[in-house]
């Protein structure tokens, strides 16, 4: 994968989707398609992403990430694409981090806007 052409996108999965396998099922999604990045839950109940890919790959896993594996109901989706010069990502691996008690983007987005917001 060439870092230039490469997209990469920072998400928040809201609903029921911790428990329910959301995270390791992410990963592997993401594994199978060749993206990079991580996945965690937050102590607000949601999830939390970064992944980097290419277009195709990248779309792909948001479609999967709408509806999540079979114990999840999905009922929200926020996606922002990210600038490759703000991006923190390293290595070739899909990673579960632990539990965080707020998203990576909070300050980014309102303050710095490195981050764009995207539709899905």
């Amino acid at each position: 994968m060439s870092a230039g052409t490469d997209r990469i996108v920072h998400g928040l999965v809201s609903g029921r989707v911790q428990g329910v396998y959301y995270r390791a099922s992410f990963q592997r999604e993401c594994e199978a398609r060749g993206l990079v990045g991580w996945v965690r839950n937050l102590h607000d109940g949601r999830v939390e992403f970064r992944i980097r890919g290419s277009e195709d790959a990248v779309d792909a896993a948001l479609q999967w990430a709408r509806s999540g594996p079979p114990a999840a109901r999905v009922e929200g989706l926020e996606t922002w694409l990210v600038e490759a010069a703000d991006d923190e990502l390293s290595g070739d691996a899909m990673r579960v981090l632990a539990t965080a008690s707020r998203p990576v983007g909070d300050g980014v987005r309102e303050g710095g806007g490195r981050e764009r917001r995207s539709e899905p």
